[in-house]
């Protein structure tokens, strides 16, 4: 017998090939081995160490060429998926959703597996499938956080324009808000000077209507100059008075607004609450798969 270059799958010495019976002995453990199991179990042991190392092609290439000899071999089946993965096991999973484990078909792996391997394939398949409901439920709540955010600015910005007190500040807000202080004062002073002029002139307008001198289309004419005189300081108050308008619609449209904005808040937590328990879900998944390959991994030839 000459000594092999492969390890005894019992206690990992060097086996002895027997050139006559084409077997495999190991005189430490005083096994038998026979030669088509010993090159199997050996390019499996190879075909993991590169999974291990993270080798991915290399190991696919070792999986793909035991699955040649033994197609129906539940470990080289899983050694495979997980070399497409890029992981080395199935705790790697996490919380990473964008694995290319996601974007396997398990049900190929399936049907080459025997009957009772199938269940590991099948997780597989559960988990897949809540992952996608969890990135689904996940996309759909940050988009509803998303526009709350901007709801919700938008509902501060009336907010702060609704709390002005602009009855106290009657010029101070023009219609496109940049009315200053100055131009605020200077508008009131006007207004107070044509009312004081406004009255002086009618009272001149009325005793000059006692004298009968003056023909009555001058009186008709002077009736007009002071009813005009008079109305016009209220031309000086139509931006006030547009502006407390405009402020009483602020206020109610502010109303509108933040009813919206609390009732789509109650659907922002509707998707949170959904979203968190497709996370639950896909969790549960990931840990009955790991308990799975573990299951099968504890009858496993490669130590």
């Amino acid at each position: 017998m000459q000594i092999s270059n492969v390890d005894c799958p019992t206690c990992a010495s060097k086996l002895y090939f027997d050139s006559a019976t084409l077997t495999y002995k190991c005189e430490s453990c005083g096994g038998f081995f026979d030669k088509e199991q010993v090159v199997r179990e050996s390019l499996l042991k190879r075909a993991y160490f590169s999974l291990r190392a993270k080798e991915y092609t290399s190991a696919s290439h070792n999986f793909e060429g035991l699955l040649e000899k033994d197609p129906h071999n539940i470990f080289a089946l899983r050694g495979k998926l997980l070399a497409e993965s890029e992981m080395s096991d199935f705790t790697e999973l996490g919380n990473n959703i964008s694995s290319k484990f996601f974007r396997l078909d398990y049900s190929e792996y399936a049907n080459q597996a025997t009957e009772g391997c199938r269940v590991l394939f099948n997780s597989c398949e559960n988990v897949r499938r809540a992952n996608s409901n969890y990135v689904q439920a996940l996309n759909t709540a940050n988009q509803y956080q998303q526009q709350s955010n901007e709801m919700g600015k938008e509902v501060n910005r009336m907010r702060v324009l609704a709390e002005k007190n602009i009855m106290q500040e009657p010029c101070h807000y023009a219609d496109d808000g940049n009315t200053t202080v100055l131009s605020s004062i200077l508008q009131t002073v006007w207004i107070t000077v044509f009312f004081f002029f406004g009255w002086i002139f009618l009272i001149v307008i009325l005793c000059a209507l006692d004298n009968s001198t003056i023909p009555v289309i001058g009186k008709i004419l002077l009736g007009i100059i002071g009813a005009g005189v008079m109305l016009l300081p209220l031309l000086g108050l139509r931006k006030p008075f547009a502006i407390i308008k405009q402020h009483k619609l602020d206020i109610q449209q502010y109303g509108v607004v933040l009813n919206q904005w609390n009732a789509f808040n109650v659907q922002v937590q509707q998707a949170i609450q959904v979203r968190d328990q497709m996370l639950q879900i896909r969790q549960t998944m990931v840990q009955a798969l790991v308990q799975e390959d573990s299951a099968i991994m504890a009858h496993s030839p490669v130590r």
